[in-house]
């Protein structure tokens, strides 16, 4: 169980159901919390009822004169993270850090790089990468140097095979248990 403690966000929760690769259903909940200016997003994935978090992601819209400048959102989050491979597009600044699945840091020059740096939920084959994370910083059309609106963003490529391999088990199990009791009690299945 997830809870919020700051009573200004409005929650709302989907459940749905991911295909997996060898056929079945995951289960998949989306989490977001909005105050109009501040929004989280949170995605679990996993066999029913054991779902845990495989990415977050939040953003933050700045009002007039309450901007924080860009300099110090993209040093603060190198700071949490570390260094980020440059992708800014025109005055926007954003980065990427793309993990392999031992742990290297990925390139734009590695194969898989395209791939792994997605903030998408893949349930249809196992990602060549631990996990991704990115930042956006978008400056204020009249001030630059000031942040109108912060994103950012961490997918575990990790954690979500590992809740598909769990559900695969836990589907595995159910079809075990069901031709136990078939054959304790002479059905033939």
């Amino acid at each position: 169980m997830l809870l919020c403690k700051n009573a200004s966000y409005a929650i709302n929760a989907n459940k749905n159901n991911a295909s997996l690769p060898a056929g079945g259903q995951i289960s998949q909940i989306n989490l977001n919390a909005d105050t109009g200016m501040d929004k989280v997003n949170v995605w679990l994935l996993g066999p029913a009822g054991a779902e845990r978090v495989v990415h977050v992601d939040r953003t933050i819209e700045y009002s007039g004169g309450k901007e924080l400048p860009v300099a110090n959102i993209t040093k603060e989050v190198a700071g949490k993270y570390g260094s980020f491979d440059d992708t800014g597009y025109g005055s926007q600044r954003s980065g990427w850090i793309v993990r392999a699945r031992n742990g290297e840091r990925m390139t734009n020059s590695n194969t898989n790089y395209g791939e792994c740096r997605s903030h998408n939920l893949r349930t249809d084959k196992v990602l060549p990468c631990l996990h991704a994370i990115s930042y956006e910083v978008v400056p204020n059309q009249q001030n630059p140097a000031l942040a109108s609106r912060f994103n950012v963003a961490m997918t575990s490529f990790a954690m979500t095979n590992e809740m598909i391999t769990a559900t695969m088990d836990h589907q595995a199990d159910a079809v075990r248990r069901a031709e136990e009791k078939a054959d304790t009690q002479g059905l033939d299945l």
